[in-house]
């Protein structure tokens, strides 16, 4: 969490360091701890952690693992041991070996002056595995955003392979009761779109 004496920066960009009796790691999909600055799962270790999930060992099982409780959060420590977050694990994808978390991406769109919303989701690639594509509602729906110009705006904070390499422009981003991004009617919406297309 972010301690009271946290400056601006770690108050701003992280959501701060362990607190005493609380132990973090980032790990990879196969369990092993990953490297400062790397990201990966948010594991971590508490007394004050859940036992378990009512009545369904099963996701017991995947959840906890010796002690550890996988949170299904992606994220990074920095060298100064504070955590960010990139997105869920569940929502990345791989990118010509290189793994994706659309959080990051669509925080950078988002302050596109032209974007009102914003989803980013994986397309399967011949090439690449998987690609971005950046799914967008305009402030004005007179107006018109390109690929080209929505690469430009992102490549000065994202690297060259989390860019974007389609666009959708909608009438609104799908969410669903709980103003959540609804991924998989959206990725349903795009797969007709391109049909049609």
């Amino acid at each position: 969490m972010t301690g009271f004496d946290a400056g601006e920066d770690e108050a701003a960009h992280t959501v701060g360091r362990p607190r005493p009796g609380i132990d973090l790691e980032i790990r990879a999909h196969d369990g092993g701890a990953l490297p400062r600055g790397e990201p990966g799962e948010v594991w971590m270790r508490s007394p004050a952690q859940m036992t378990g999930y009512w009545r369904d060992p099963e996701a017991t099982a995947r959840t906890l693992v010796d002690g550890w409780l996988r949170t299904g959060d992606a994220g990074f420590i920095d060298e100064r041991g504070r955590l960010s977050l990139v997105g869920r694990e569940g929502e990345m994808f791989i990118r010509g070996g290189y793994n994706v978390f659309p959080a990051e991406i669509e925080a950078v769109v988002a302050s596109h002056p032209l974007v009102a919303d914003v989803a980013v989701i994986p397309r399967d690639d011949p090439v690449m595995g998987q690609i971005g594509v950046a799914v967008v509602a305009l402030r004005a729906p007179a107006t018109t955003l390109s690929l080209d110009d929505l690469r430009s705006f992102a490549a000065r904070s994202l690297a060259k392979h989390k860019l974007p390499e389609a666009l959708v422009v909608l009438d609104e981003v799908p969410r669903n009761s709980m103003h959540k991004v609804d991924r998989r009617r959206l990725v349903e919406e795009v797969a007709r779109l391109e049909r049609i297309g």
